[in-house]
């Protein structure tokens, strides 16, 4: 059995109708997301703004980016549950439809990104290569080498208009060859009021469950 997955980013943008913010509204929305939301930096863009903190950890951070058609929230290996991240998320848009009138969120692009340990004794190619691929010595043979499995990808439709495309990437990690990488790159296009949270966190809770469930429960059937 592989471990269970551990997250290292999430990423969440949310598309809007395309307007042009001005330098003194999206200060104005700094001044008041970073007293809530801890950002530290605030750094123009050239067509917009990034909001940002730095970690503890090596490559950790917080950070929020505004642009012309969007708003993107990116959190790398800092720990932040989902808990966590649906409350900040909630925070920056009361701020940010108050400020910047954005009504609706025509979509929204979701990533959730994990780790999660191969079985014991196998490095992540060699797990899939054996498990999802079935290949031996013999079947690398008119290589003349051996070779890796580096991944995969799988594509899920929704079942209604409403739900997500949910995109999944499933690979051995370059940085910890025991490990794999898994990601659910997942899309919503059916528009929502900005203020309708409470879809936009059933969203997030579905490529939530879908990685740390279903993906997971998917490749514990190996070793059969």
């Amino acid at each position: 059995m592989i471990s269970e997955p551990r997250t290292i980013a999430r990423i969440l943008e949310l598309l809007h109708i395309p307007v042009q913010h001005t330098p003194e509204q999206l200060r104005d929305v700094y001044m008041e997301v970073s007293r809530s939301c801890g950002y530290e930096n605030f750094i123009r863009t050239a067509n917009g703004a990034r909001l940002e903190t730095t970690g503890t950890e090596p490559g950790s951070f917080s950070r929020l980016t505004f642009a012309g058609d969007r708003m993107g929230f990116h959190e790398e290996h800092n720990n932040m549950s989902l808990e966590n991240f649906l409350r900040r998320m909630e925070e920056v848009v009361r701020v940010t439809t108050k400020l910047l009138s954005v009504p609706v969120f025509v979509a929204r692009n979701v990533t959730l990104r994990a780790l999660a340990g191969s079985p014991p004794g196998k490095h992540g190619s060699q797990f899939l290569a054996e498990n999802l691929f079935h290949l031996t010595a013999e079947e690398w043979g008119p290589f003349g080498r051996p070779g890796q499995i580096h991944g995969f990808r799988l594509q899920f439709p929704p079942t209604d208009p409403k739900g997500g495309i949910h995109q999944i990437r499933i690979e051995n990690y370059v940085r910890d060859p025991r490990s794999l990488f898994l990601e659910d790159w997942c899309t919503f296009k059916a528009p929502v009021q900005s203020q309708d949270l409470a879809q936009v966190n059933n969203e997030l809770r579905e490529v939530e469950d879908f990685l740390h469930e279903r993906v997971y429960s998917f490749l514990n059937q190996y070793p059969r």
